[in-house]
């Protein structure tokens, strides 16, 4: 292959990868037909001088958009550019029905304007108008976020347990996720072996601590009724860089962890007797907390769709002489459960569509209706996208 495809191919490469999407791949182009750069201090300062400056500018271009246009910056103001008739003007406040209404997170608009930021959703952004009729601005508030995911979660029962605790669901699945029916998802049972693990040189000191009674050369750690309901006493919702974050605290029987090792008898020729409860200590977790990480992008066809989804355990593991040798085993255990039964394309799917309607429930008004989406950000204040219409 020649040094000049090689390079083709690179180039090629660099707008692929999970989260990236549509958007990502554009950004850098679309950064050169910005066009100009604004050296503003404050959003109020943009609306209230630049903009009429550029419709002063641009008169007859402003009044053929032949549009009126309520602009939302959240926490800023609100402004009312009227491009209806023959002398267009901007002002403070919302005046009159809007043609569109376009919200917008200040902190990207700001850097934007400033050419901090690639403005993939600004591409089209030159002389005027400065905010095209094909596509609109949407942030969803941090509050927003929370309020419509708790909406669609709330309610949701997770269970974990191998030591068989009522309730099971459908009489047989003691290990569960029972949806919110808001989300449309089937409630279905969960697939949580009962992990295992020699001990080595550790089984020795597991013997003396049964009283010499047993040997020991393989433990086990079995849940002890783990749940949670999904609700605002047990989960928050936090955002940051290009993630959605979700904190859900369990809690559990005590102990969390039944330990038990498969033992045989010293005394009596070390004939088996099975896994036995004396045989490895207990383990109890308090504090438990598993944080499901989610990260939205712009699939090349304008959806909005969910990479991988990451688990986190957090938690205080009480442990013991023994215990304490494969604390880190039981934190990675917990956390690959967890991701498993979590990490499905139907969670994938759901999410990606809760999503999609936090958006949508952001506008301020439903009509035109999104067709599709063109760019997407996250950060710790909101989630911003462009919505593009059919023209």
């Amino acid at each position: 292959m020649k040094d000049k495809d090689k390079d083709k191919d690179k180039d090629k490469d660099k707008g692929k990868g999970k989260g990236k999407g549509k958007s990502a791949g554009k950004a850098k182009g679309a950064a050169k037909n910005f066009g100009r750069a604004w050296n503003v201090e404050t959003v109020a300062g943009f609306f209230d001088t630049e903009v009429p400056t550029l419709i002063k500018e641009h008169n007859d271009l402003a009044s053929r958009t032949k549009a009126v246009l309520h602009v939302d910056v959240a926490g800023e103001g609100q402004w009312t550019l009227d491009l209806s008739g023959e002398q267009p003007s901007a002002r403070r406040g919302l005046h009159g029905d809007p043609t569109r209404t376009i919200r917008l997170s200040p902190d990207q608009l700001l850097k934007a304007l400033r050419g901090q930021l690639d403005p993939g959703r600004f591409e089209r952004f030159r002389d005027f108008p400065m905010f095209p009729l094909d596509r609109e601005e949407v942030f969803a508030p941090i509050e927003k976020v929370s309020q419509l995911l708790m909406l669609g979660l709330g309610g949701t029962v997770v269970k974990i347990d191998h030591m068989q605790n009522n309730p099971a669901l459908d009489g047989k699945w003691w290990s569960y996720i029972e949806f919110n029916p808001l989300l449309g998802l089937e409630n279905r049972g969960l697939d949580v072996p009962i992990p295992e693990r020699g001990l080595g040189w550790y089984g020795d000191l597991a013997s003396v601590l049964t009283g010499g009674w047993y040997v020991v050369d393989r433990v086990r750690l079995l849940v002890n009724n783990l749940r949670t309901t999904i609700d605002r006493n047990t989960t928050t919702v936090t955002l940051e860089p290009g993630t959605l974050v979700i904190d859900v605290a369990f809690e559990s029987n005590k102990p969390t962890l039944r330990g038990e090792g498969r033992a045989y008898l010293v005394w009596f020729f070390g004939i088996p007797v099975g896994w036995q409860d004396a045989a490895l200590p207990d383990l109890h977790i308090s504090d438990f907390r598993v944080q499901v990480r989610v990260t939205p992008y712009i699939t090349d066809d304008g959806k909005i769709a969910v990479e991988d989804i990451g688990v986190k355990f957090s938690g205080h593991l009480h442990t013991d002489a023994i215990t304490s040798h494969f604390e880190a085993d039981v934190r990675q255990a917990i956390e690959s459960a967890f991701e498993k039964n979590l990490d499905t394309d139907e969670m994938r799917r759901a999410l990606a569509q809760a999503t999609d309607k936090i958006l949508r429930n952001s506008r301020a008004s439903q009509q035109p209706e999104i067709a599709s989406w063109s760019w997407l950000e996250i950060d710790s204040s909101g989630i911003a996208a462009t919505g593009l219409f059919d023209t």
